[in-house]
């Protein structure tokens, strides 16, 4: 009996990633990013467990928002010293609803950010297109 190779082989294993509609597209680290709307704004929600408002750095540029952050801890024993570092970093798309020429509003509460942007009321503008 030979062992033959089979192309298929190494794809065996994502038969199932195409089960969960959920997952498309999300990258691990994004999955406790949301964004959705709420009475006249547009709402993006990040769990950031652990993590105190000031180690958070927020960025709002070009039609996405950057929540970076990190958490050091140090721990100093009789026998060991230890010191751990965890960094993160979502980068979040803002809906073309949300009126970014106003400041957004973020609140920091039990370990989730709430970044509150207005919604932009409609002012959707369309372009003529000239024949030239």
């Amino acid at each position: 009996m030979s062992n033959k190779y089979s192309p298929a082989v190494p794809f065996l294993g994502l038969r199932h990633f195409f089960d969960d509609e959920e997952n498309w597209g999300l990258a691990p680290s994004s999955a406790d990013v949301s964004v959705y709307e709420e009475d006249d704004h547009i709402v993006i929600e990040a769990a950031l467990p652990g993590i105190s408002s000031d180690q958070v750095q927020l960025v709002h540029e070009h039609g996405y928002v950057l929540i970076e952050g990190k958490k050091q801890a140090e721990e100093k024993k009789r026998k060991y010293y230890r010191k751990a570092s965890q960094a993160f970093s979502y980068r979040v798309f803002i809906p073309a609803e949300a009126d970014q020429t106003q400041q957004p509003e973020a609140i920091f509460k039990d370990g989730v950010i709430k970044i509150l942007f207005s919604k932009s009321g409609g002012r959707r503008k369309t372009v003529p297109v000239k024949q030239g």
